[in-house]
């Protein structure tokens, strides 16, 4: 029995909890738990906002109204709150994701090794980080193991573990954005591909290189929807509300208004591109390094709110030549179950 599996069984015996999702951004937090019995239905689902200043780029900066804002929510949904625990997502641009050769050791050995490569491959000492690992099989190599290792600053996790815990928020378990979403995505993928996925947000997107199951690369990029209704007020001249509507009715629809919306969206979706591009390099970059064969990328999955921008998959497909869809969860929960599924709208 793997540690993880250990300390499950371990925590489970004392939480006697449902556990529910929670996903924390810099504009808004989000709950979701599902329920299964013969069927999945939604038990509950629920968004509210956190006002600017509070958590800026992943970082609590106002603990004070950080803890009231959660703590109001608490008290408004009470009932929800205190039957469930949550696991939570940490911020994807405070985290360190590598995947790390070691020498081939005996499974009751690879923590110690781990160990000695944290130092040399993320700039905090040992002690400064909360870390786990992971063996994942890159092809069965005699003369090393892969693993894949993602560390977070301490402070980062405790400060959001004390300020949760501190609104009444019970919690079972932190992991990073990408884990979760590649995940949701790809439950039920056959692992001997690659893919790229894209998860578009308000204020930043997430780029996440996952290969035979194990997250390869991850980065974030500073722009998400925020970005593309500042380009489209700009250029067109109209207001935040007017800029909103145009972003969801319209997008990259190359017709509609003289194809202004369009021009105005095409330089931030073109960088877009360009960074979807050096995540595809890095990966190809690492396996050349490394003598090995490069896994067939099968796809870029989009998923995230503002992934829903009309014709993105269209644009994005056509610049970088590689399948673009969008990811579905519930697809992936169905094929692995084999149960029905919320009737949600696949914008939501």
């Amino acid at each position: 029995m793997s540690i993880s599996d250990t300390a499950y069984k371990w925590v489970e015996s004392f939480l006697r909890f449902p556990s529910a999702g929670l996903d924390i951004s810099d504009e808004n937090a989000k709950i979701a738990a599902l329920s299964f019995q013969g069927s999945i239905r939604e038990d509950f689902f629920d968004a509210n906002e956190i006002p600017r200043g509070i958590i800026e780029q992943g970082e609590i900066k106002n603990e004070e109204e950080f803890i009231r804002v959660f703590r109001e929510w608490v008290g408004r949904k009470k009932k929800f709150f205190q039957s469930h625990s949550f696991s939570v997502s940490l911020p994807e641009e405070k985290g360190f994701v590598r995947l790390l050769e070691i020498p081939k050791v005996k499974a009751d050995e690879v923590r110690g090794a781990i160990h000695w490569e944290v130092e040399s491959n993320i700039p905090l000492r040992s002690e400064e980080l909360y870390y786990d690992y992971e063996v994942v099989d890159q092809g069965g190599h005699k003369d090393h193991l892969d693993v894949m290792l993602i560390a977070y600053p301490r402070v980062t996790v405790d400060s959001y573990m004390r300020n949760l815990l501190a609104a009444g928020v019970r919690l079972a378990a932190f992991e990073c954005e990408s884990q979760a979403v590649a995940r949701a995505l790809l439950l039920n993928q056959i692992t001997s591909v690659a893919h790229i996925l894209v998860d578009i947000g308000r204020m930043r997107t997430g780029l996440v290189v996952v290969e035979n199951g194990a997250l390869v690369f991850t980065t974030t990029v500073s722009m998400g929807g925020a970005t593309f209704e500042a380009m489209i007020a700009k250029e067109l001249n109209v207001g935040a509300v007017e800029a909103t509507r145009l972003k969801k009715e319209i997008g990259l629809d190359r017709a509609a208004m003289g194809g202004s919306v369009f021009s105005s969206l095409v330089p931030t979706i073109a960088a877009l591109a360009s960074e979807i591009h050096r995540a595809i390099e890095f990966y190809q970059d690492r396996v050349a390094r490394h003598g090995g064969i490069i896994t067939p990328l099968s796809s870029v999955m989009l998923s995230g709110g503002d992934a829903n921008l009309f014709g993105l998959d269209t644009y994005l497909e056509a610049t970088l030549r590689v399948p673009v869809l969008h990811g579905e969860p519930f697809s992936s929960l169905r094929a692995h179950s084999g149960v029905l599924v919320p009737a949600l709208m696949k914008n939501e």
